[in-house]
């Protein structure tokens, strides 16, 4: 066997190149074979072999850096037991339970929260009135009044809402519950709720009486006298749904019945200030309310209920209401403004009774009727502009016609009729200045034509 060194190698291996290459070259330039190899062939094949002996070190070292990983990778597979891996599987698992117990953890919490009552989710509203009047046979006055309502979200489901009076008499400061109701969501449909409430009889009590929203300093002829009272202590349940393209509305509602006057100057007529009930009969009430386009609303309402105290002189006299009343509000362009017509009509059918006088009985028919329609108009496009301040689009015409009839002999019967025609400066939706004058005709009454002047705000 030969042992040739690398030294000796390469010398060889050049040589071979030299031959095979000179060889090559002579046969293609016709010279002879033994012709001897020129210097720069020499250098030139010197150059390759250098260039491939770094080309095959490079190639030797990475296969060497392969090596090596690949026998990491063998060693740590190698001491891969079963033991290891089931300590591994343990592990990712107990990682994995960990994260899904968090994210249980998270999930409850907010579940919990959301059916425990908390002491956030509170909003303040209400309004306030700041207002004068100067009327015929009356002092001319000013008055002031704030009617703070706070509203509560113990949950999604539950709504808490309280609302507290306050105005200023001739020596002392007034103060009364307005309303206070807790409310329950059932459903898309159902609202139920108890307590002291806006009673749902036709439309201005629960809608339009708030001095902010009322687009009158004065309040209609039929409710100022009493026909029919604010508010009602009990129960109710609301809400609406789709009839076809028609939308409904409904409220039916269970509360302590009004009372029944019996002195000589307000015979017949009821009080609805008893929030302590004065007999074991109930009243019953509801309203519906229908609107075929989204502009247009007519509801009817109805009640029923005793109304005497148990036991008195009066206590079979029972009371039937009724009301009819609608609302449409459109802009046109034609008239390059808002349109918004209001009406209410009210009908109270209380047993006839006989009520001693102070020289004959006093007997008459106790059937009372009240009604009202209003228009406004308000060119909401109108351009013109005075100053900074004042747009002719935010001023809005008013006029309302008011009709009362109250049975009674002599002074007890107070027929009368009312036009009311006033200017309201909406500052903000929110925010509004009236003036208005009334022109009174009370039948058997002193009539009290007067100017009004009102600013109101609300929240």
């Amino acid at each position: 066997m030969i042992n040739v060194r690398p030294s000796q190698f390469a010398i060889l291996v050049i040589a071979v190149l030299v031959s095979g290459t000179s060889s090559g070259a002579l046969a293609q330039e016709g010279s002879t074979p033994n012709e001897p190899v020129t210097r720069e062939e020499f250098l030139k094949l010197l150059g390759e072999f250098r260039q491939f002996r770094k080309e095959y070190a490079t190639l030797k070292s990475e296969n060497a850096e392969l090596k090596n990983g690949l026998a990491a990778m063998n060693g740590r597979l190698f001491t891969l037991t079963e033991e290891g891996l089931r300590a591994q599987i343990a592990e990712a698992a107990a990682q994995e339970r960990e994260y899904l117990l968090r994210e249980l953890r998270a999930e409850t919490r907010i579940q919990i929260d959301s059916l425990l009552p908390g002491l956030t989710n509170f909003a303040l509203g209400g309004g306030g009135v700041v207002a004068y009047q100067d009327r015929e046979n009356s002092d001319s006055t000013f008055a002031l009044g704030i009617a703070p309502l706070v509203l509560w979200k113990p949950t999604d489901d539950l709504l808490f809402e309280v609302e507290f009076g306050f105005s200023l008499g001739a020596e002392e400061t007034n103060v009364e519950l307005g309303l206070a109701q807790l409310s329950y969501v059932l459903n898309d449909y159902v609202t139920i709720g108890g307590g002291l409430f806006r009673l749902p009889f036709a439309t201005f009590w629960e809608r339009w009486h708030p001095s902010w929203i009322n687009k009158l300093p004065v309040i209609p002829l039929l409710y100022e006298r009493g026909l029919v009272g604010p508010s009602g202590l009990g129960v109710q349940a609301r809400g609406g749904f789709a009839l076809g393209p028609t939308k409904v509305n409904y409220s039916a509602y269970y509360i302590n019945g009004p009372d029944f006057q019996t002195s000589q100057v307000s015979a017949g007529r009821l009080g609805f200030g008893n929030y302590r009930d004065n007999n074991n009969n109930k009243g019953f009430g509801f309203r519906i309310g229908f609107l075929p386009i989204p502009e247009f609303e007519v509801g009817y309402s109805f009640f029923t209920g005793r109304v005497d105290d148990s036991g008195g002189t009066f206590s079979d006299v029972d009371t039937t209401m009724q009301a009819f009343d609608f609302r449409y509000a459109r802009e046109f362009d034609a008239i390059k403004g808002r349109l918004d017509l209001l009406g209410e009509f009210v009908w109270v059918d209380t047993d006839d009774e006989i009520f001693t006088g102070a020289l004959l009985p006093i007997v008459f028919d106790n059937k009372r009727r009240g009604w009202f329609v209003q228009a406004a108009y308000r060119p909401t496009q109108a351009e013109f502009r005075f100053g900074d301040k004042f747009e002719l689009r935010n001023l809005e015409f008013v006029a309302r016609y008011d009709w009362l009839r109250e049975p009674g002999p002599g002074s007890l019967g107070t027929d009368g009729q009312r036009t009311t025609l006033g200017l309201t400066y909406w500052l903000k939706p929110n925010v509004a200045f009236k003036v208005a004058y009334v022109l009174d005709d009370a039948n058997g009454d002193r009539n009290q034509d007067g100017f009004f002047v009102q600013a109101a705000f609300g929240l």
